[in-house]
């Protein structure tokens, strides 16, 4: 089945979340963090501004990070997939940058706590 977003929207197919804690407890389902790293596997051709094209900021195989509550979740062959604006990405990921150890992705502000 090939699929192609319309406007601004990508496609991302989410990294599995973790099902382990460092020190090896095992996580229920219920507790595993949604992950908010994925590969980009479709791109819309863009979206209007002023009679003006504007395209989407990433391409396909773009690995990225993008905001935690946002698109829309897909089940396609049994494998999870999220449709989303391009404005939602925050960040493509260069894993072959060799300064880079480890990358971990956390919420600035925890529940509970509000910017004013």
């Amino acid at each position: 089945m090939k699929f192609q977003p319309t406007y601004n929207k990508v496609v991302v197919k989410p990294d599995p979340s973790e099902k382990m804690t460092k020190g090896g407890l095992i996580i229920p389902a219920m507790m595993q963090e949604k992950n908010q790293k994925g590969t980009i596997i479709a791109v819309g051709p863009g979206r209007y501004e002023n009679g003006k094209l504007i395209e989407p900021c990433v391409k396909v195989n773009d690995r990225v990070i993008f905001t935690k509550y946002v698109g829309v979740l897909l089940k396609i062959n049994n494998e999870d997939i999220i449709v989303m604006p391009d404005q939602e990405i925050i960040m493509v990921i260069d894993e072959t940058d060799e300064k880079v150890e480890t990358l971990e992705v956390h919420n600035a502000y925890p529940q509970g706590n509000s910017v004013v």
